[in-house]
């Protein structure tokens, strides 16, 4: 594959955290047949029907480094949904440091809610989906 159809076809997404949000977006991803290459980073061990669809990382998903070894610049979407909202607030703004777009982060306390809009980072809440993220899925 060339650069130009490199830069043309970014459908990796990076799912951060494992959740029942988590599982919802990649069960949705998966659905859309649009493709998605789609890398979960999870801190536990665990047996989903989707485990031979994505690649899962597991590891210390409290360490940076891990965030360091992937390729943002070829990835569509980023979204951090632990079940720690501390977590993906920070993390966010570090994916956001190593340029990833589309990012999205999940808070479970509506105080956080417009946190990172400045930071063209959208929060949201799992019972409530922004209509930017089901974008990515509902064609």
């Amino acid at each position: 594959m060339n650069n130009s159809q490199q830069l043309t076809n970014k459908n990796n997404c990076i799912i951060f955290g494992n959740s029942d949000i988590a599982n919802f977006i990649i069960e949705s991803l998966l659905n859309s047949n649009n493709n998605y290459n789609i890398t979960l980073l999870s801190e536990e061990s665990f047996n989903t029907k989707f485990n031979d669809d994505i690649y899962i990382l597991k590891g210390n998903i409290y360490d940076p480094k891990i965030l360091n070894e992937l390729d943002f610049s070829n990835t569509s979407l980023s979204i951090c949904c632990s079940k720690d909202t501390n977590l993906n607030i920070l993390t966010s703004s570090y994916m956001k440091a190593l340029k990833a777009e589309n990012i999205f982060c999940c808070s479970y306390e509506t105080q956080y809610n417009n946190l990172l809009n400045s930071q063209n980072i959208i929060t949201f809440n799992p019972w409530n989906i922004p209509t930017k993220l089901n974008s990515f899925w509902r064609k």
